[in-house]
């Protein structure tokens, strides 16, 4: 066989198994790849890491469990919907000032990203800006990022877009 001949053909299957294996779809007018019945969301995933290589995240800190702001944290998402949100487990929290991002588990709820604003000495969820589930199909950082943005405009966007969760929002039970 011709090696032009052998080009075409390995072109041609090739371009086969990619057209029956990956297909571009729309959901909630973004876009996502579909490979094997897996949905991508390379959109996301891009401005993702457009954003990490972008952003200065050294403004801010990160308190503690242990903490009195963890402590007062705590207790506030532990009284936003008891008795299953009573036991919130800490997994990471990032503040800048009065604004505070918390990242919590609970037994029987799914893990949650809550923003926070301290009113005095007390830490108080902002009242739409809870983001708890799964995000799939789309990338966790970028859609829980756009979710807060998105409630709570009053928030310091910088805190917002230096969060990134740290469990997998995205194949939730």
């Amino acid at each position: 066989m011709k090696r032009t001949t052998a080009a075409l053909l390995l072109a041609a299957v090739l371009v086969g198994v990619v057209d029956s294996h990956v297909d571009w779809e729309t959901v909630d007018g973004k876009g996502l790849i579909n490979v094997s019945g897996v949905r991508y969301d390379p959109v996301g995933w891009g401005r993702d890491t457009a954003q990490i290589t972008r952003r200065d995240c050294a403004w801010y800190t990160s308190p503690g469990a242990e903490s009195d702001v963890g402590r007062s944290v705590l207790r506030a998402i532990s009284r936003h919907s008891p008795p299953d949100s009573s036991n919130p487990r800490w997994h990471s929290a990032l503040q800048d000032g009065h604004w505070l991002i918390a990242e919590v588990s609970f037994e029987r709820l799914n893990p949650a990203v809550a923003l926070l604003q301290r009113h005095g000495e007390q830490w108080r969820l902002h009242p739409k800006a809870i983001w708890s589930g799964s995000t799939e199909p789309w990338y966790p950082s970028t859609r829980i990022r756009d979710h807060l943005m998105r409630q709570a405009p009053e928030a310091p966007k910088g805190l917002i877009a230096c969060f990134t969760p740290e469990q997998d929002f995205r194949s939730l039970r």
